[in-house]
């Protein structure tokens, strides 16, 4: 059954693959000096002694700097966290910010789908067309450092979309404890429009279905790719937990 608190506790680590991860008393800290502009390699989850965090968030602004890195903080999905954090955020110099962060999920009563894009293929490196498509989205290698990293984990599996022998849009799923995470869905941006990324995402959810009885989700805030795993039979999972962080500059 699918269970929604599970999933978020799942969900926090995520990032175990592509950065560091030290354990402390009151939750994690991942970082990676050599990729300091991404956020989900670089912040921490405060999980116990929410009531009186004060020296917490210090030791947090501490480790960050000196790692010469920016302190941050992500949601860990407890209840009221963001109400009982945000006055001790801000007072320790971090500033807030919330996101319109749906999540959805794939029932596994939903019909298969349709087999359409024979082109799609796993991709276990970093190719200079996969470097070139990020790069006509995002000016920043971020995330091109977090894949170099991610695609060495055998529970990530990054799929691609080839037209005329290039890859013209990516998608990524990553089989976790019971759930599997849909991530990195992006085309190029000369190849828009054309429905690729829904090709691609119709074979992945084929591909997740032959490698994992886990349950199938991902996050979403853009309307037009809304559209599109709704589309797919995608379902909103309805939650009251904000999707947040702070970060101290």
């Amino acid at each position: 059954m699918f269970d929604i608190n599970r999933m978020f506790q799942t969900e926090i680590s995520f990032c175990d693959s592509f950065t560091k991860r030290v354990d402390t008393d009151y939750g994690r800290l991942y970082y990676n000096p050599l990729n300091p502009l991404s956020h989900d390699s670089n912040h921490a989850h405060i999980m116990k002694n929410l009531q009186h965090p004060e020296h917490t968030l210090e030791e947090v602004k501490t480790f960050f700097r000196k790692a010469g890195l920016t302190p941050r903080v992500y949601h860990s999905f407890l209840k009221d966290e963001l109400e009982i954090l945000r006055p001790y955020l801000e007072a320790a110099g971090f500033t807030v910010k919330t996101e319109d962060a749906k999540a959805f999920w794939f029932p596994s009563d939903s019909p298969a789908a349709l087999d359409s894009a024979s082109s799609v293929r796993r991709i276990t490196s970093i190719s200079s067309d996969i470097t070139e498509l990020i790069r006509s989205e995002d000016a920043g290698d971020w995330t091109i450092n977090v894949l170099r990293r991610h695609v060495d984990d055998k529970r990530f599996h990054l799929l691609g979309l080839f037209e005329a022998g290039k890859c013209v849009s990516i998608a990524s799923v990553k089989t976790m404890d019971g759930y599997s995470r849909v991530d990195d869905v992006v085309t190029h941006m000369n190849y828009r429009g054309k429905h690729f990324g829904t090709m691609l995402m119709e074979q992945l959810v084929r591909y997740h279905r032959a490698i994992s009885d886990n349950y199938l989700y991902l996050w979403a805030t853009n309307p037009i790719a809304i559209r599109m795993y709704l589309g797919l039979g995608f379902r909103e999972i309805h939650t009251v937990v904000p999707y947040w962080s702070a970060t101290a500059e």
